[in-house]
């Protein structure tokens, strides 16, 4: 019996391994940062199932809220070779790399933006700094630390941009799943993501990756409901100015990367933050009260 017991055991791991990028079921659980406020929700995506685009069998991610201004549809299709994962192109009507995992440290591949009526194309290289491995839920995945490089509009046309982000198997970007938005995000005006709250597959189990208090918390959105903390200028060079009538109750602050790291932290002490030694990116600027209570989230852009 104990022979048995074993052998089914070591099957189902094994297929585990196996399974595909978003099987039926899967669901990711997104922060949603709402334009022009410093409120945030969530929003997430769900793999429906299997359909065929071309004759390839790939499956159905339906989004409920997406990243706005990339002209990217409200159904997404994927499908896996290979530990390389497809996504499907409407504007080129062809499947392209979304994830290689494949790919070790000083490898890339290029993914396509387009503004929100799909007319501008730009071109984003996705560059692999270095590659691990996480293990979640007793499965070993590979993780790969990447950047997004392309141009940027602001702070003026032909900007460079290079925004760091991670790519976990299986669950894909730790920011978004279609992170192609680096190029337009400085001129949007629609919403964005805060980052992966969770992701779960019948397989895999929850990931919570901790940047929110629960997957569909929304109690967020009380927050500075009257925007009595404002930040400027945005975007910033060295120094983060703070206004607001909340002064003596600002205790302190932390500054967060789209992937939820902490890269800088301190106490309020003036009405200034210093970025000397922050480097060129996107930023969540939280500030807390000298009990720890969060009292608002602004984002910011570094741009050198």
């Amino acid at each position: 019996m104990k022979r048995i017991i074993f052998t089914f055991f070591f099957t189902i791991t094994i297929l585990g391994l196996n399974a595909q990028f978003a099987p039926e079921g899967a669901i990711w659980y997104y922060g949603e940062a709402y334009a022009f406020s410093p409120n945030t929700g969530y929003m997430h995506f769900v793999a429906e199932g299997d359909t065929i685009i071309q004759g390839t069998t790939c499956q159905k991610i339906r989004k409920y809220g997406k990243v706005g201004c990339l002209g990217r549809p409200w159904m997404e299709f994927t499908y896996e070779d290979s530990a390389t994962v497809y996504y499907y192109n409407p504007h080129h009507d062809a499947f392209e790399i979304l994830y290689d995992f494949t790919a070790e440290s000083g490898d890339s591949w290029t993914v396509y933006s387009y503004d929100y009526d799909g007319t501008d194309e730009d071109t984003i290289s996705v560059i692999v700094d270095s590659v691990d491995v996480i293990n979640i839920n007793g499965f070993d995945l590979k993780r790969m630390f990447v950047h997004y490089n392309g141009f940027s509009l602001l702070p003026f046309p032909g900007y460079e941009f290079s925004i760091p982000t991670i790519l976990i198997e299986r669950i894909g970007d730790l920011y978004y799943m279609f992170n192609f938005w680096p190029s337009t995000y400085q001129v949007c005006d629609g919403n964005g993501s805060t980052g992966l709250r969770c992701y779960e597959d019948l397989t895999l189990g929850l990931y919570d990756t901790g940047i929110a208090e629960s997957c569909t918390y929304t109690g967020i959105l009380e927050i500075d409901k009257n925007n009595r903390i404002k930040t400027y200028p945005n975007p910033v060079s060295e120094i983060v100015i703070i206004e607001s009538d909340l002064a003596i109750s600002i205790k302190k602050y932390i500054i967060r990367d789209l992937s939820g790291q902490i890269v800088q932290r301190g106490f309020i002490s003036t009405n200034e933050i210093q970025l000397k030694h922050t480097n060129a990116g996107v930023y969540i600027l939280e500030f807390y009260s000298n009990k720890d209570e969060l009292l608002s989230l602004n984002k910011f852009v570094k741009f050198y």
